[in-house]
């Protein structure tokens, strides 16, 4: 149990007041008296510490963050985001290329990806997840890739620190 003291909670309904917030491990939160349910859902995020620099000949995508996620409900949805600071590509030349990101559901590309190009921006993402997982365990993933076939065309791209992946469970 975890207790967060106030100089005061209101309920706006009336003039009862509290100065304690619990959080109870049932999930409901007691205020002296006054009790709010809430609905357990499952969310995780994860966020790079350290950039992510990748070089070398490739077109395959290349992951960035993952998030593995079991649901409380086998009919539940997921709201995927990412978001963060990026460089693009940049070739030996340093002639600027674009590199897309995407969101994936293990190895299937989710909705559009967005570009980015080697002066470096920021990126979002986002996605409603409403596939059939009957409950089980689903892998969400950030990757990037160059754009085209690069096959023979030394890239590097670079994901900053503190980009980050995050999935909520929506029932």
């Amino acid at each position: 149990m975890s207790t967060l003291v106030t100089e005061g909670i209101r309920n706006r309904h009336s003039s009862q007041t509290a100065d304690n917030i619990i959080l109870n491990s049932d999930g409901t939160i007691t205020a002296d008296g006054l009790t709010i349910s809430t609905t357990s859902k499952s969310c995780a995020t994860i966020q790079r510490t350290s950039d992510a620099t990748t070089s070398g000949a490739t077109s395959a995508p290349l992951t960035i963050l993952t998030i593995n996620i079991t649901p409380t409900k086998s009919t539940s949805k997921f709201l995927i985001t990412a978001g963060g600071p990026f460089d693009g590509t940049k070739d030996v030349t340093t002639t600027s290329n674009r590199s897309q990101l995407q969101i994936y559901r293990g190895t299937t590309p989710l909705g559009e990806p967005t570009d980015g190009y080697a002066k470096g921006a920021g990126f979002y993402l986002a996605f409603f997840d409403s596939n059939n997982h009957s409950g089980n365990q689903v892998s969400y993933h950030l990757k990037i890739r160059p754009e085209g076939n690069l096959a023979n065309f030394p890239e590097t791209i670079l994901v900053k620190k503190g980009a980050s992946l995050s999935v909520l469970e929506i029932k």
